[in-house]
Parts: structure tokens; C-alpha cells; sequence
């Protein structure tokens, strides 16, 4: 699950690359780490598109060169699957010819989703899709890869962008025909294959489907494609493989086979211990493994522009006033900070003056309030709302209402309709009540949602 934080309605994503492991304390700085970033061209939205965008201006401001500061040693590498996608489009039986042509269907996929994400790749060079298509109409989209990536090796953003075909191609890749019969003979990496093959299919199974089409299309996919991405990118030193969902079983398996500490004879209770390899014929022996072929997975941040935030909202008749934003110095900075106050018209600011029945609506907006600020962790402003209400006991009944909804897995807008109906019931005919901007972008930021995320055979 691609975990999403942040105002839903937010018009800047920002991508954060994390680790389940300490994999990142090995670096003094991840300028100069050599990365990996997979991605698929069908099946993940958080591969395409603003997100796409995201992960782009992160991996490239992580390693561009920085004015007063030495060059960064580190590099991305944006791997679009393309190729290996024919594995999706295949049947039970499948000819030689049948292949080629499914590999030219699975190319011109991979054409498709370049073309559409062009942009993305062209932001960090200060380009327009217009102004690069002007000059490179006629290019193919190998020529295009190797324009961007000249221009951005030229620039000192350095990254590169490469195809699955050229990929596999690259040093060292003819060890992989050699690594794939393994995952059928060597228990432990089939273990991971079945493993990761269950959980596709179960994700992926629809009415009408063939279960064991799924599972023959997974496991060939995944055949291919675990080396190619775990072995492979730990042979060329790579540290780090990002991607917008979790690590595989088959990836994991496939690591801790492969990438292995070097040997070296040590000493064991006054005895010379020598420590000879029984590995593989293709592990990999390294110094520090815990440097190499780390999975990074991608989460995503939505926040508001400064145009956006600072947009005039007329408050004036919906649940809560806005007072100055207050902005924190840590992470969160970029999300606004209310305090909430029920809203009043002129002239009823004061609980003297006031019907009976518009105390009890103060008490459940301050309710509300309260809720909307626990489900942030505002405890502290949240003490101060209760200490606010004309009538503390209901206030704390509608906060534990209000709460339960804003925390439970109902659609976002069942559950503004089920906060507004409980203040309509103690409303009378002279309140209106009508959701605004500030009450909306309130809600909304207190409720994080984790779309599910699912790379092509993930």
C-alpha cells in the first residue's frame, strides 16, 4: 500500500524515498548513492503522471550538482519495464513468433507511457514537452532517451533514463540466463517466486479470470524479472532500488542469496578458521552487503502551494473560523494549522443574547473542533476548545462522535453528510449550515488515505 499524507486537494505531491531497514545510516549522504528507480508501465498509478513528477524532482535534486558544493558522486537510473510486460499478454502456449510480437506490443506500451511522461522526465532540464518536440520531431524514442540523458549528464543533474531491453543488455547481464533456471531448482528462491505469485494473483483475480493464466503470466514475469533488477543492479553497485510499493518475496530471496559478505579467514577460540566459499557460482561478495541493492519504498506527501494557501475563503457560514495559520519548523510545515472556533454572524459572538438551542449548536461545533484537532494529535489545542464551550459535557459527547466518523473507512463524503445532519438535528430554522472551504480542507487533512498501490506482477 502506497502510503499518501496530507490534504487529498493539495496541488503539490512531493515523494519521500524510505527505508524498513537502517540501509541509509551506511551513507554519510545520499548524494552519492547509485540508485535504481523501477518503473512499470501498466498497473501502478504512482509510476505515472504528478507522481511520477514527484519521484523525478526528488531523485534528481538528491544527486544534481549544487552551487559552492562539490559534485555528487551519485546517479539514478529510471528503468522502464517495458519489454519484459509481454509476460502480461501471453496465453498458456506461446510460439516463438507469438513472443516477438507480444515484445513488439509490450515496446509500444512502453512508448505510450514515455510519451505521456515526458514531461516529467524534461522539468529537471528546463524544457517543455513543445520545445523538445520542436527540435526532435523525428526522433524515436531511443533517440529521445539518449538526448535527455546526454543533456542531463551535460547539466549535472544526473540521471539516465534506460529501457528493459537495454537494461538486461548492460555488463555482466549474461550471467542471467545462467541465474534463471535456479528459481525452479534452488528451494529457496522458488519458495520466494510462489510466494510473491500467490499474492499477485489474489490481487488481480477478477470475475472471469483464469487463475492459472495469472499465476503461469506471474511466474514468468517474475522469473525474469528478480535477477534482472536484484542481482543485476547489486553487480553493477547499486545501492538502492526505489519503487512506489513494497519489496517482493522473490526480490528479497533473490538478495539475501546473492548479495553476501566477503570471505576471509578469522580467528575462533585460539583456532585459525578458514572461511572458503560454498556459495553460488554468481553470489556476490562484498566488503559492507548492507550498502548494496537496498529497497527504497516511495510514499507520497500533498501540500498546498502559497497561492493556494493564502486564497481568500469566506468562512463566514461554515463550521469553523479561520484564524492566522500557525506553521510548524518540522516536517509538517507545509500543512496549515487552525484554530477552531465555532462560527458566529455579528452581534452573537457572546454566549449572552444567544436561544438555548444556539448554545447547544456552539457546543457541538466546538465539538467538532475537538475532534478534528485529536484525529491531527492537537491535544493541546484540542484541551482549549473544551475549556472554550458553553457546555462542556455535550461538546465531549460530539467529539466522540464526531471522532468515531472522521476515523472510521466511510467515504469522505459520507462522512461530511453524517457531521452535518448531527448539527442540522440542533439547528433551528434561523441556522444555516453549509460546508466551506476551511471546514472541507480541515476534514480532509485530519483523514490520511493509502490508495492500493500494485506494480504489474506486485
Amino acid at each position: 500500500m502506497t502510503k499518501i499524507t496530507g490534504p487529498r486537494d493539495g496541488d503539490i505531491v512531493s515523494a519521500l524515498f524510505n527505508s524498513k531497514t537502517k540501509s541509509k545510516s551506511y551513507f554519510s549522504s545520499l548524494r552519492d548513492t547509485k540508485d535504481l528507480v523501477l518503473l512499470s508501465i501498466v498497473g501502478n498509478e504512482f509510476c505515472s503522471g504528478k507522481y511520477l513528477g514527484a519521484i523525478v524532482d526528488q531523485a534528481v535534486d538528491t544527486h544534481q550538482r549544487k552551487e559552492n558544493t562539490p559534485a555528487p558522486k551519485g546517479f539514478t537510473t529510471f528503468l522502464i519495464a517495458d519489454e519484459i510486460y509481454w509476460h502480461n499478454l501471453k496465453e498458456m502456449e506461446c510460439t516463438e513468433l507469438e513472443e516477438q510480437r507480444l515484445k513488439q506490443k509490450a515496446l509500444e506500451l512502453g512508448k505510450d507511457y514515455f510519451e505521456k511522461n515526458l514531461g516529467y522526465f524534461l522539468k529537471p532540464l528546463g524544457l517543455t514537452v513543445d520545445e523538445f518536440r520542436a527540435k526532435h520531431a523525428d526522433a524515436s524514442m531511443d533517440e529521445q532517451i539518449l538526448i535527455i540523458n546526454n543533456l542531463a549528464l551535460r547539466l549535472g543533474k544526473n540521471f539516465e533514463i534506460v529501457r528493459w531491453k537495454d537494461w538486461v543488455a548492460r555488463d555482466k547481464s549474461e550471467k542471467l540466463k545462467e541465474i534463471q533456471p535456479l528459481y525452479n531448482s534452488v528451494s529457496g528462491l522458488k519458495n520466494g517466486i510462489d510466494k510473491s505469485v500467490k499474492q499477485y494473483v489474489q490481487r488481480a483475480l477478477k470475475k472471469g479470470d483464469e487463475a492459472a493464466l495469472l499465476e503461469h503470466r506471474s511466474r514468468d514475469y517474475l522469473t525474469e524479472e528478480s535477477p534482472a533488477v536484484m542481482w543485476l543492479s547489486a553487480a553493477l553497485g547499486y545501492n538502492f532500488i526505489i519503487y512506489p510499493g513494497e519489496s517482493l518475496p522473490s526480490f528479497d530471496a533473490t538478495r539475501d542469496y546473492f548479495v553476501l559478505k566477503n570471505h576471509a579467514p578469522y580467528v575462533f577460540e585460539g583456532q585459525s578458521i578458514e572461511d572458503n566459499c560454498t556459495h553460488d557460482k554468481n553470489a556476490l561478495h562484498f566488503e559492507t552487503p548492507a550498502r548494496t541493492a537496498n529497497w527504497l519504498e516511495v510514499s507520497f506527501k500533498m501540500s498546498y502551494s502559497a497561492a493556494l494557501k493564502t486564497k481568500p475563503q469566506n468562512s463566514s457560514q461554515g463550521f469553523f473560523k479561520q484564524s492566522a495559520p500557525e506553521l510548524t519548523g518540522g516536517a509538517d510545515s507545509s500543512i496549515d494549522r487552525f484554530r477552531l472556533f465555532p462560527t458566529t454572524k455579528s452581534g452573537a459572538g457572546s454566549a449572552e443574547g444567544t436561544s438555548t438551542t444556539n448554545k447547544s449548536l456552539n457546543a457541538l461545533l466546538y465539538g467538532l473542533g475537538m475532534a478534528s484537532n485529536k484525529v491531527q494529535g492537537r491535544d493541546a489545542a484540542s484541551d482549549l476548545v473544551l475549556r472554550l464551550s458553553p457546555n462542556q459535557d455535550l461538546t465531549k459527547v460530539a467529539q466522540g462522535v464526531s471522532e468515531a466518523i472522521l476515523k472510521s473507512d466511510l467515504p469522505i463524503n459520507t462522512k461530511y453528510q453524517l457531521l452535518f445532519n448531527l448539527i442540522a438535528a440542533f439547528s433551528d430554522s434561523k441556522v444555516h449550515i453549509e460546508p466551506s472551504t476551511t471546514a472541507t480542507s480541515l476534514l480532509s487533512s485530519s483523514m490520511e488515505e493509502s490508495p492500493p498501490s500494485c506494480m504489474v506482477q506486485h
